[in-house]
């Protein structure tokens, strides 16, 4: 849903999660410990995104880090 109202940041983030969370799934990667720390790490993003979204109207700067730090991670 991101995508369609344009915010970009968070579409990438989610988009990467998506394709990370159905490489698990499908058995093709397994969930390393400090992945699952990630994994929250970027829900509490997501969420606290959706926070400024609704009392600004506008997207916050999303780290880039936390995907590198997930890719770096699995």
């Amino acid at each position: 849903a991101s995508a369609y109202m344009g915010f970009e940041g968070l579409t990438g983030l989610t988009h990467e999660l998506e394709s990370l969370i159905a490489e698990v799934q499908s058995s093709a990667r397994s969930v390393p410990q400090t992945g699952i720390s990630l994994l929250l790490d970027c829900v509490d993003l997501i969420s606290n995104a959706v926070d400024h979204v609704k009392q600004n109207g506008c997207e916050p700067a999303i780290d880039s880090s936390l995907l590198e730090n997930l890719h770096e991670a699995f």
